[in-house]
Parts: C-alpha cells; structure tokens; sequence
C-alpha cells in the first residue's frame, strides 16, 4: 500500500472533490482518479461515489477513513523521528590536519559552514592520534587534509587537490641565505633539517624526504623528537633550516625568513582526502 495514494485519500474525503484536489497537488485529475482507482483495486473495496455537485465516501470508504488516518499520521510521526535521529547523528563536522597551518582558504570555508550551520558542532584535529585510511575509515574524521606528493593515493578514499605551492626553506636571519629571494636546492648542500615530526600521518614528512632525495645535496637531519607545533623554532636558534610551502610565509616563526626554492621536484600539493559514501549532508 502507498502511503501517497493514502495521503491523497485523505485529501478527497476532505475537500469532498477530485478537482480540487488534484489542483493541490499540482496535478490532472484523470491522473488522480486513475491513482485513486489502484488504491480501490489494492485493498478491494470501493472508496467514493462520485455525482454531479460532489464526492462523498461510501459506507466502506468511512470504515476505512480512521485506519488510513491513522496509517498516515504514523507515517508522519516515524519519518519525523527518523529525522531527527539523522540530524542528531550528523550535526557535527570534522577534519584533521598534518601540518602546522590551517591550509589556505579552508578558515573563510569553515566560516561559511558556521554562518549557515550555527549549530553545527566543528571538531578540529590534528595527525597525533591516526592518520588518513584509519580516520577515514574508522569514521574517526570526515575529511584529512594534509601536504603529500603527487603519488599519495589510497584504495576507496577519494582526493581533491586543493592548491599546489612552490617549496622554500626556512633559515635563520642571519644566514648567508636569508638576503636572496630564490635559491636552487644546490646552494643548501651541506645544511641540516628539521623535518616535519613523525605522526601518525607521515605524508608530509614523506614529501620533505622526497624532496631531498631527489635535490641531489649533501645533508643532515635533525633527529631529536620534536613537536609538530614547535619544530620550526629549531629554525631561528640556528639547529637547523626547515623546509616548508610558499603560502605559510605570513605565519613564520620569529626572526626567520623564507626562501623560494626553484628547482624542486615536487611541489607542496595540499589534498582533501574522504570517503564518497561518507553519510554525512555536510560533506
């Protein structure tokens, strides 16, 4: 039994017309009573005699009035619940992150999200506790985003790229480096680096070790445990240059400066990665 031939039901035996009715519903009145003809026929008793001013119920069709209205506002009742249960489950919005910055333009979208969704709860994280396949298919996050090469692909997760910024190195002030604006990977031959700290998500730290490998130089690494939060401070006390994307020269430690490396073999990507059939409206 459908419940819309049940709804339309209703809505004769009220306006006592299939005309009226039928311009409610924004449809013909040959399509109603044709609707109305394959309820008849599915329960197997006759609803309505029709005459020249109106349409009134028959003895059976008003036996069966109470039932449908009370079919139709059960209906009405779970589909509320199921509702609210859906939106009770999927209030909420999170992302995780390697890295140190928030990646460019992503604030001013959470700030549009907020805006429209005011009750939206936002759960920022960071790659501490796990990184992209666990989040995302533990359901741990709805989207991870991070810094990877051009090869960081994983089965059933999606990718977006979102920008792609040029490599620089971070040095200290005072370093022979620090008063050029562009650099090739050949002039940091012998320097030491700070790499981005191992996590639970290692594709940025992968991308910087990518980045060496292939620059052809002599060099060092700092390997003391550090936090992801405080390792480029390794910078401006002079234990080490760091490497990092062109877009977070606006948020550098003090009295640091960045420096466009121009032959690099990979760029900074900065990646979405989700689950398509992640449930999630917000997603």
């Amino acid at each position: 039994m459908d419940i819309d031939r049940l709804q339309e039901f209703l809505m004769i035996a009220q306006k006592h017309s299939f005309k009226q009715t039928a311009q409610a519903l924004n449809i013909s009145e040959a399509v109603l009573s044709a609707r109305i003809n394959t309820l008849e026929k599915s329960i197997g008793i006759r609803l309505f005699q029709r005459n020249a001013h109106k349409v009134e119920l028959t003895p059976k069709g008003l036996q069966f009035l109470p039932d449908a209205t009370q079919i139709v506002d059960s209906y009405r009742q779970l589909h509320q619940r199921i509702t609210s249960i859906r939106y009770n489950t999927y209030r909420q919005l999170r992302f995780a992150f390697s890295g140190t910055k928030m990646p460019a333009l992503f604030g001013p979208y959470l700030d549009q999200v907020n805006l429209k969704h005011p009750d939206l709860h936002l759960e920022l994280m960071d790659d501490q506790v796990f990184g992209i396949v666990q989040g995302l298919n533990e359901g741990l996050c709805d989207g991870f985003l991070t810094y990877g090469t051009q090869d960081l692909n994983f089965p059933q997760i999606c990718r977006e790229l979102l920008y792609t910024t040029q490599p620089c190195v971070l040095v200290n002030r005072f370093h022979p480096l620090a008063n050029k604006a562009h650099i090739s990977f050949s002039e940091l031959n012998g320097e030491c680096f700070a790499l981005y700290p191992q996590t639970a998500e290692s594709s940025l730290r992968n991308l910087e070790k990518e980045l060496l490998e292939h620059s052809g130089i002599a060099y060092t690494t700092y390997d003391e445990p550090q936090s992801p939060q405080f390792y480029r401070m390794l910078v401006p006390i002079g234990k080490a240059v760091v490497l990092c994307p062109w877009v977070i020269r606006d948020d550098l430690p003090p009295n640091t400066i960045p420096v466009a490396i121009d032959d690099a073999t990979e760029m900074f990507n900065m990646y979405l990665f989700y689950r398509k059939e992640n449930p999630n409206p917000f997603m």
